[in-house]
């Protein structure tokens, strides 16, 4: 009899209590993981809209004001903002290294740059202590600089 009554059931809070925390915790997980998907969905956004622009540089040895446009466009879709595209090569009708147009393309086997600079908003976890309560999510501006380069094929 003794021992039947020395066996207590595990009360309320001792069944509950794990279950809140890991509730908890992986809440917390789940919303800084979307915070950095954010983050990358936009990095590779700006990724596409980069390859198409040396696609056309080197297809044509410059960028046309209106595929300009477009592709400013694209990148104000994804929240880049003051986003500017420069494009330099080695241009035929100066025969020196700098920017390239529709009147000086470049030169057909040389080397082509592009240039994609702004500033996007991004989320990032915070860790401002050693507590787990203490990581929070920022929002703030990071500057964006893409280069990519390739050979002119037109």
């Amino acid at each position: 009899m003794k021992t039947i009554l020395s066996k207590k059931d595990s009360g309320m809070l001792d069944q509950i209590l794990p279950l809140i925390v890991g509730v908890f915790v992986l809440s917390i997980v789940f919303v800084l993981m979307l915070g950095t998907m954010e983050s990358i969905q936009m990095k590779n956004q700006i990724d596409l809209v980069a390859r198409r622009a040396v696609l056309l540089m080197e297809t044509n040895g410059y960028i046309a004001d209106s595929m300009e446009e477009e592709l400013l466009q694209q990148l104000a879709d994804v929240n880049v903002e003051n986003a500017a595209i420069e494009t330099r090569g080695f241009s035929v009708a100066s025969q020196t290294w700098g920017s390239v147009d529709e009147s000086s393309p470049a030169a057909y086997g040389q080397k082509i740059e592009v240039e994609i600079t702004g500033t996007a908003k991004a989320a990032f976890g915070k860790n401002e202590g050693s507590g787990v309560f203490t990581t929070m999510i920022e929002r703030s501006e990071v500057p964006i600089r893409v280069v990519r380069v390739s050979t002119s094929k037109n």
